[in-house]
């Protein structure tokens, strides 16, 4: 069963309704029990639809219909690119010229896939099973490395920040209606969710412990081009937050997009 009270339905129901995922409910929910998110994404969809039936409530189909709104209609992709770090290798995440199979959206295609989570563009949801583990393991395999550790580190684009901070203002209104003092760093965030998750396959499809000293680093990286454009509003009201770098293809860096948020107010925000 999962660790959820009920206090916690109006936020989970609020949640489900905007169209986030399984797994973001229960980052929003502050849960901070690994095991739950390492079940696969069926069963723990499953228990949180038991989870609203007890209290009465017919929770939304959060995988199987689009959100209100406007939402993203493609998952977020993989990075493709691979390279070496002063002190140890990187092996890049295993995108389509890394020879792996499976999900990569087109850009411009037209075909929707509804249901990805409007938080987490589905890095939650598509992202962290044992296949996807395969196919880190395979990458990683291809080039040869040698060594007896790694530590898995994780890349999301700017917007995550964006929406994880509109989906707090959401949830932001019933948490203090019933009465529970908590704040936005006590949500969970998609790398600390996504490495619970992901540690401990990796680590068995390459028989090798995952440690957070390692110096043999697997980077897996996440772009999602399609909204690019959520943090844009932000130069607006916080343009002190961005400024140009020649090593930066974009102003709109993740330190940036952190800073401008912490910065603007809520009702500009909210406008």
């Amino acid at each position: 069963m999962l660790p959820l009270k009920v206090k916690d339905r109006p936020i989970v129901h609020a949640l489900l309704a905007a169209g986030c995922c399984a797994r973001c409910v229960l980052r929003f929910c502050c849960v901070g029990l690994q095991s739950a998110y390492r079940q696969t994404y069926e069963d723990l969809a499953r228990e949180l639809d038991v989870f609203m039936s007890e209290g009465g409530d017919k929770p939304p189909e959060a995988t199987a219909q689009d959100p209100p709104g406007d939402p993203p209609c493609k998952k977020a992709r993989l990075e493709t690119e691979q390279g070496n770090t002063g002190a140890g290798d990187q092996a890049g995440a295993p995108g389509d010229q890394a020879g792996a199979p499976g999900p990569r959206p087109e850009t411009g295609s037209g075909t929707a896939e509804p249901g990805v989570c409007v938080v987490c563009l589905g890095v939650l949801q598509h992202y962290c099973d044992h296949a996807f583990a395969r196919r880190v393991s395979e990458a990683v395999t291809a080039e040869g490395y040698q060594f007896d550790s790694l530590v898995l580190s994780v890349s999301l684009p700017a917007q995550l920040s964006v929406r994880e901070h509109s989906a707090w203002l959401l949830v932001k209104k019933p948490v203090r209606d019933k009465g529970v003092c908590l704040g936005k760093d006590d949500v969970i965030q998609v790398k600390e969710a996504y490495k619970w998750i992901m540690n401990g396959l990796v680590s068995q499809e390459l028989g090798t412990p995952v440690l957070p000293k390692s110096l043999f680093e697997v980077s897996v990286g996440f772009t999602h081009p399609e909204t690019d454009g959520d943090c844009h509003f932000l130069a607006t009201s916080c343009s002190d937050c961005f400024k140009p770098a020649k090593n930066k293809l974009s102003v709109f860096t993740r330190m940036a997009v952190v800073k401008a948020l912490e910065k603007i107010s809520e009702e500009n925000f909210r406008r």
